[in-house]
C-alpha cells in the first residue's frame, strides 16, 4: 500500500514541483506557490488513491474530501511557512521544496490511510 501511494504520491510532486517551478518563474514567493502548487496536487492524490489503493469502498467521498481539505489546509501552510522560511534564510527554493517533501509525503499518507479507515466497522 505505501508503495503504491509512492507512485501516485510521485506523480502528484511532479505536478506540485512543476507548478511550483513555474509560479517561481515568474515571480511567485515560494511560500505562495507552494501553497498553490500542493493544492492542485493534492487534490489529484486524493481522487487517485482513496479507493484504488486504500480501497475505501464507503459513501462520504465528498465529506472525506472536505476533510483531507481542511488537514491538507494546514499542512500544505505550514509546509509552505517552512519552504519560505528556508529560501529566506538563502536556501535555494527548489532545495527548500525538497527538503519538505519527505515530511509532507508521510504525514500524507498517514492522514490519508487514516482517513480511508474512518467509518469502516470497528473503527
Amino acid at each position: 500500500m505505501l508503495l503504491k501511494f509512492g507512485l501516485i504520491s510521485g506523480l502528484g510532486w511532479l505536478i506540485d514541483f512543476s507548478i511550483f517551478v513555474a509560479l517561481c518563474a515568474v515571480g511567485f514567493i515560494p511560500g505562495v506557490a507552494n501553497g498553490i502548487a500542493a493544492t492542485v496536487a493534492v487534490t489529484f492524490v486524493y481522487f487517485s488513491s482513496l479507493r484504488p489503493i486504500f480501497q475505501y469502498e464507503g459513501h462520504y467521498m465528498m465529506r472525506k474530501l472536505m476533510a483531507y481539505w481542511l488537514y491538507q489546509i494546514v499542512a500544505v501552510t505550514l509546509a509552505s511557512l517552512i519552504v519560505n522560511f528556508l529560501a529566506t534564510v538563502g536556501m535555494h527554493s527548489i532545495v527548500a521544496k525538497i527538503v519538505v517533501t519527505p515530511f509532507t509525503f508521510l504525514a500524507n499518507y498517514l492522514f490519508m490511510k487514516w482517513l480511508s479507515e474512518v467509518g469502516r466497522s470497528g473503527t
